[in-house]
Formats: structure tokens, sequence, C-alpha cells
């Protein structure tokens, strides 16, 4: 990874700082996904926000933002969270298409796997969209394998 990037974390009063490159994640899974693209498109960041919120008062939550060091510019983020049971979820996983390739996402992963199980995690799970099979080497990476394939109903 280049030298040039520093990482910022925190918990729930980072939310909101990563509403820009969620929306860009939201993007780009509205892009991958094969039959679910409007539901992706329509997602607002109100919406994320408590869910996340909920998330954090259920459980406990990190976000780490990777920034350039320079520049100020956020060139990704993760946020995790580990609940009551033990439960741990990557909950959003996004580096910006021009900071790819230069190790950020690695080290997202690693940082939050690594506080996931400092903070009780005794499984962790990731969702990515059907369609964006193209990022599944970089889980498996990990140790993250398939379990289930869920199939939904799409709104009438």
């Amino acid at each position: 990874m280049s030298g040039d990037v520093v990482f910022v974390c925190g918990g729930p009063e980072l939310i909101d700082k990563v509403e820009g490159l969620w929306k860009q994640l939201t993007l780009n899974s509205s892009r991958h996904s094969v039959d679910f693209s409007e539901h992706y498109a329509s997602r607002c960041f109100d919406q994320r926000r408590r869910e996340l919120r909920s998330r954090a008062e259920r459980g406990k939550l990190r976000i780490d933002i990777a920034r350039e060091a320079g520049s100020g510019h956020d060139l990704g983020y993760c946020a995790s969270c580990v609940d009551a049971d033990g439960l741990g979820t990557i909950e959003s996983l996004y580096v910006h298409e021009h900071a790819r390739d230069r190790g950020i996402g690695d080290q997202l992963m690693r940082r939050n796997l690594k506080w996931l199980k400092e903070n009780g995690a005794r499984s962790v799970v990731v969702f990515t969209v059907y369609g964006n099979e193209g990022v599944l080497p970089f889980y498996y990476r990990y140790g993250f394998r398939p379990k289930a394939l869920m199939l939904e109903i799409k709104e009438q």
C-alpha cells in the first residue's frame, strides 16, 4: 500500500462522513445488480444512516475511512458491526475506482476483521450484490466462502 494514505477510525460519529462514498457504492451496486438495480438506485442515505445507528445501538459499530494524506480526499471506507450474539458483519466496503489496486481495500478489510475478532465476533458475514461476482476472489482471500444464495420476489 502507498504511504500517502491515512486511516480514520471511529464509531457512529463517522456515519455522516461516509455518505459520499456510500452513494458511490450504491451506484456501483445498481450497475452490477441483475434484477434489483432500481432498488439500489432508489436507496437514500437517511435510511442507511438509521440502519447503521440501529446496529450501533444493538451492538458495536466501527467505521474506517481511508483518506489521502495530502489532499484529505476520502478514498474508501469499511463499516462493520458485531451484535450481542457474536455475529460480525462487514456492513459496507468500498474503494473509489481511481484508488483501487493500492492495497486500500486489503487494509480496510484487515483492520475491520481484527476489530471484529477483538470485539467478540465468533463468525463474520459479508453480503455482495448478485451480479458482482468479480469481487468474490477478494473476499476468498480472507476466508469467506459462499454459504447461501438469497432469492427475493421483486415488488410489483
